[in-house]
């Protein structure tokens, strides 16, 4: 995984592949929340969930207005006919709500203290990358595309 300065106006791109890629995560949601989002439950963690769903939520209502709005608390998305309760209730709809907003998957990833010294640093970087591995992610969303 490789980090790199991004052009915000090409964050998520919406493609022709969107219905298949999101009918088949609620598939998957809804036979399994738990295996496919999970996070660490501490503060840090927790807000980053909730930050997540409210970027995806202003930049999707801005950057695709024919397709995602927010009004009364409530964002619609057009294609799919669906809307959810705009902020979540919990980390884990939050999380679940950001992945039915788009096709890619989402994994955040927080350090655990900002003690940054060199070797905390790379006990960190291992974590992440560990955690990164074994998929268990401190906030993920994880799809196996199953062909479906």
């Amino acid at each position: 995984m490789g980090i790199r300065k991004m052009d915000w106006n090409e964050w998520i791109e919406m493609d022709s592949n969107f219905v298949r890629y999101h009918d088949a995560k609620v598939k998957q949601l809804e036979k399994n929340m738990d295996g496919h989002v999970a996070y660490v439950d501490n503060e840090v963690t927790r807000l980053a969930c909730f930050e997540v769903y409210e970027e995806l939520t202003q930049y999707l209502t801005h950057r695709y207005p024919e397709m995602f709005t927010l009004k009364d608390g409530i964002v619609r998305n057009s294609v799919t006919k669906e809307e959810f309760p705009y902020p979540a209730a919990t980390p884990k709809e939050a999380m679940a709500t950001a992945a039915k907003l788009i096709q890619d998957d989402i994994a955040l990833m927080v350090l655990n203290d900002g003690n940054c010294t060199r070797m905390n640093h790379e006990r960190q970087r291992l974590m992440v990358l560990q955690t990164a591995n074994t998929i268990s992610m401190l906030a993920q969303f994880a799809f196996q595309d199953s062909g479906a």
